[in-house]
């Protein structure tokens, strides 16, 4: 989640379809205003950001409820080798209980 300013107040979110089965989404919950050093009012909003398959996550469930996604982190996919790792590792682990 980040800050970020506008000058105008915007929409809590935003949720554009991609055309590629994916979606950016945009979530953005006023946070307060303040003034800058130009004297203009402007707003500060905790914003998230972020890539996902229109499967799972719809512009209805946004809708429904932006905030609920304030927080939302996209799992990134394991590593060839993390992946190939984790299943030697835990072929030693299942080898040595074996020869116990």
């Amino acid at each position: 989640m980040t800050k970020t300013i506008f000058t105008d107040k915007p929409d809590d979110y935003g949720y554009f379809d991609l055309g590629n089965g994916l979606a950016d989404v945009i979530i953005r919950q006023f946070d307060h205003e303040e003034t800058d050093t130009e004297g203009n009012r402007v707003y500060i909003y905790n914003t998230n950001e972020f890539r996902v398959g229109k499967n799972v996550i719809t512009k209805a469930m946004v809708a429904e409820n932006p905030f609920k996604y304030l927080d939302y982190v996209v799992q990134k996919p394991v590593s060839d080798s993390a992946r190939l790792n984790a299943l030697e590792n835990a072929f030693l682990e299942l080898s040595e209980n074996l020869l116990k």
